[in-house]
């Protein structure tokens, strides 16, 4: 499970990511970790991510410029796991965000682990339907609310 921020979105949606700054995005980071913990304990993660590409042509496959990601429980005050903490992950992210002049895409991605039990059986529409909804911070950090659409 993924959501994307691509480069063409509205400035608006990044600049609400990116106004969270890095103690923001680490209460946010913290925020999805905690609704993710069951799929922490089977062995998966959540990372962020931020990647530059460009394309030769139309049709050609993508050229990676450059590329970040990282756990988000590098961004936590406490070691979580046999995680590092390592604050600069999320500090750097946010510079990113505030300071974007070129085509860089942002993201966070839920991965879940093949051998995770259930996941080859109809509990598995339960796993993905827990797992996206732990992104669901983000999504509140970057829409528009519902009130200010109807002003």
């Amino acid at each position: 499970m993924a959501i994307t921020i691509p480069h063409g979105v509205a400035p608006t949606v990044r600049k609400r990511l990116a106004n969270l700054g890095a103690d923001g995005l680490t209460r946010l980071n913290g925020q999805i970790i905690k609704r993710a913990r069951r799929n922490l304990l089977r062995g998966g993660w959540v990372r962020a991510y931020a990647v530059q590409r460009h394309y030769l042509t139309q049709r050609s496959p993508a050229i990676t410029d450059a590329r970040m990601d990282f756990k988000l429980e590098t961004s936590q005050p406490r070691k979580t796991g046999q995680v590092k903490r390592q604050p600069e992950w999320a500090e750097l992210f946010a510079k990113l965000l505030h300071r974007k002049r070129s085509n860089i895409q942002f993201g966070y991605v839920v991965h879940l682990p093949w051998g995770t039990k259930g996941l080859d059986s109809r509990e598995s529409l339960r796993l993905i339907v827990e797992n996206w909804q732990a992104l669901k911070p983000l999504l509140d950090a970057v829409r528009v609310s519902s009130r200010r659409l109807r002003a």
